[in-house]
């Protein structure tokens, strides 16, 4: 595996993934890129339970395929009705393509990143990263009169 440096650094995690190996792996790989926290659930009735009695994650990773009645979307659809401030990034982790689980959302903004799985985990990361900055950019007041 190639050397992953910290850009996750202290962020928490919840990752939904029904799959026990590819949870575990998930885990252990954002640990590397310096997760302070991961925390596993196998259904999206425990990633509630988990969002409603914690502190809301930085990131949660949804596994679209869920093996329950319940789907990624529908996961991500509550948490993003539960996160009124939009400051958890939600992303979608499936085996599909992109363009197939973007036609199970009602709108474009279920989920602010789609990876499609496989995928390298410094990639994986690195997408990761560049997707919570994006979502936390600061805008440029450069252009605001003063």
């Amino acid at each position: 595996m190639d050397t992953i440096e910290a850009p996750l650094a202290g962020r928490s995690i919840l990752v939904v993934e029904d799959d026990p190996d590819v949870a575990f792996d998930l885990s252990e790989g954002l640990r590397l890129a310096g997760a302070a926290l991961v925390d596993i659930k196998a259904s999206m009735r425990q990633a509630c339970r988990r969002l409603t009695r914690s502190a809301l994650p930085d990131v949660v990773i949804i596994d679209h395929d869920l093996a329950t009645e319940d789907t990624g979307t529908t996961c991500a659809l509550w948490l993003r009705s539960y996160d009124v401030s939009n400051q958890t990034l939600r992303v979608s982790y499936s085996g599909s393509e992109p363009e197939t689980v973007r036609e199970t959302w009602p709108d474009d903004q279920v989920c602010h990143l789609v990876i499609t799985k496989p995928v390298d985990l410094v990639d994986l990361v690195g997408q990761i990263a560049a997707a919570w900055q994006q979502l936390h950019a600061v805008p440029d007041e450069a252009g605001v009169p003063g």
